[in-house]
């Protein structure tokens, strides 16, 4: 079984990273010394930016094990390009400022990073990145991120909520009926709300009320008062999982018992020990692209390979599998393109398609007019005393093409 250091992984020597203009006057990235951040001839180094110790760690810890754990697997089978691939881990404590400085050590001692965890954070290191050109796929997988240098690496959210309404429609016959939604403060409020307006456009749904609080929010009770006063016959959840168990619970204590669509990050195995557990049982379904634990997909095998039989099921551990996979596979294309840099990774990206195993479906990222491609495809779970049961694999919804470019 992997195991996870918090402390991260040695970072490989190197100079201070800067930009040194070339003979023919292009700015190439090298240190001082004339070597790319992050690359030496025996070593790669890579990064992770999660949230160990605060609020979101339930996502955090699980994906930067997922993440580590691939890195393991890579150099088991090789490394890139003759070199073993090394991760350092920083915990962001879910603290925007302390992200920005905990990018600022290793800024000049990586490649690239594997992720930001949380929308928060993201919005925050991301325009550090971009003065040092580092890839890294966001902490978030809002659609408006598509038309920037860093696209989510899998479905956004717009999509999977289309997914979550196009189930209850076929499956849980909520035409016609009201559907509220309750969200954090962030882009997956944007892509949810949208989301709803469109079911009601293209499936005949009621939109009902829609509530975001920010992630610091703890006290659910005004905002469910609120949503059962519009009577909604069917909930939209998108928040992490903590906010998503604790909204729900506070719902079910008020009466408000309705089958209930959660956003792929907003469920972790955790809660169903709480004593919200059953009331997850008994109400609530996920949206996820991420395929079920037990599948048969060769990547999800070689996952679970890597961990053991014993691992809890967690779709985070998946995240970080596949954004490790992701970049790796990246620099690995941009090796063989003999370009082994920085500006290398996003050169690969522009025209990358990329498969992870089945994991997550497969996405083309071919870059046109400034937006990068993606998936529309989700699976739909349902929460039961086994974790999550498949009920849906893989589909695109049928309003999917309603959705506007970026």
């Amino acid at each position: 079984m992997t195991t996870f250091r918090k402390t991260g992984v040695l970072i490989a020597a190197g100079a201070a990273a800067s930009l040194v203009t070339a003979c023919g006057g292009a700015a190439i990235e090298t240190g001082s010394n004339g070597e790319v951040p992050g690359v030496t001839d025996d070593t790669i180094t890579i990064g992770i930016l999660p949230d160990l110790t605060g609020p979101v760690a339930a996502i955090g810890e699980p994906l930067a094990r997922g993440a580590q754990a691939y890195v393991d697997h890579l150099n088991e089978n090789g490394g890139i390009d003759g070199r073993q691939v090394e991760l350092v881990v920083k915990d962001t404590q879910f603290n925007p400022q302390r992200a920005v400085q905990e990018y600022r050590k290793i800024e000049d001692d990586v490649l690239g990073i594997v992720t930001t965890v949380g929308e928060g954070i993201t919005a925050a290191v991301v325009p550090e990145m971009d003065k040092d050109n580092v890839f890294s796929w966001p902490g978030t997988y809002s659609q408006s991120y598509l038309e920037s240098e860093h696209p989510p690496i899998s479905t956004p959210y717009i999509y999977e909520a289309l997914g979550g309404i196009d189930y209850m429609v076929s499956d849980l016959d909520a035409a016609g009926k009201t559907l509220s939604n309750f969200n954090l403060e962030s882009g997956i409020n944007e892509d949810y709300s949208r989301a709803v307006e469109i079911g009601a456009e293209v499936y005949g749904v009621e939109a009902g009320s829609s509530i975001a609080k920010p992630s610091t929010e703890t006290d659910y009770t005004g905002a469910v008062q609120t949503l059962s006063g519009g009577d909604p016959d069917f909930m939209l959840v998108g928040t992490a999982p903590a906010q998503a168990a604790s909204f729900i619970g506070t719902g079910y204590s008020q009466g408000l018992r309705v089958p209930t669509m959660i956003s792929s990050v907003g469920y972790s195995p955790t809660v169903l020990a709480t004593k919200t557990g059953s009331v997850l049982k008994e109400v609530a379904y996920v949206t996820s692209p991420w395929a079920a634990w037990n599948s048969d997909e060769q990547g999800q095998q070689e996952l679970v390979e890597a961990f053991g039989p014993d691992e809890e099921p967690d779709v985070q551990i998946q995240v970080g599998w596949v954004m490790a996979k992701g970049l790796t596979d990246l620099i690995a294309m941009a090796a063989e393109e003999g370009d082994l840099t920085r500006e290398g990774i996003k050169d690969a990206l522009s025209t990358a398609t990329l498969d992870f195993g089945g994991i997550a479906p497969s996405v083309d990222f071919t870059r046109e007019d400034g937006v990068y491609g993606t998936t529309k495809e989700t699976r739909i779970y349902k929460v039961t005393d086994n974790g999550l049961e498949l009920v849906k694999d893989l589909f695109v919804a049928e309003a999917a093409d309603e959705v506007d470019a970026p």
